[in-house]
């Protein structure tokens, strides 16, 4: 038997809230031969304990590959096309499938990810200190990274002895 296929896929930095998701699908032909693949590539929902929903994201092309060629692929995953359906504890599940067109050969590779909330900034207001038992005035701010207006968003803060009750905005 000959070699065979590696393939290998990679998230590019953490990936966040309103940005794009930014991955590399690695395939090495390990034969003497050039080869005509098909790279199939999809993002799902995977909720906690549960197997892969319905694909938000999906991708497939053909590529060609030399002998003992290593080939890196790229792509990336628009805050478009995934801002309508991740909630804040889905897991993402990113697979790629490398198919031999002749042999019909297939490699599989998976990974999963969580999208990270946008950074929440919170600024004393009168400058960078505080006192014991002395109220203090703070900003608690985030920017919407999303490419569409957030309604109905409800920011909550709460801290253990600091705070007179839940402040919702």
């Amino acid at each position: 038997m000959s070699p065979g296929l590696e393939v290998s896929l990679s998230i590019n930095g953490v990936p966040t809230v309103g940005e794009s998701i930014p991955m590399s699908v690695t395939v090495t032909n390990q034969s003497s031969n050039p080869r005509v693949l098909m790279e199939y590539l999809n993002a799902q929902l995977k909720e906690y304990n549960s197997g892969p929903q319905k694909s938000f994201w999906k991708t497939h092309r053909e590529v060609h590959i030399q002998p003992h060629e290593v080939l890196t692929l790229k792509h990336t995953i628009p805050p478009s096309d995934y801002e309508s359906v991740v909630a804040d504890d889905d897991i993402v599940n990113l697979a790629v499938v490398i198919k031999d067109v002749r042999t019909e050969e297939r490699v599989l590779d998976t990974k999963d990810f969580n999208i990270s909330s946008p950074r929440i900034t919170i600024e004393i207001e009168g400058g960078d200190s505080i006192q014991m038992k002395k109220e203090h005035t703070v900003q608690v701010s985030f920017t919407n990274n999303f490419t569409k207006t957030l309604s109905g968003a409800v920011l909550t803060v709460e801290g253990s002895g600091l705070l007179k009750g839940k402040q919702e905005v």
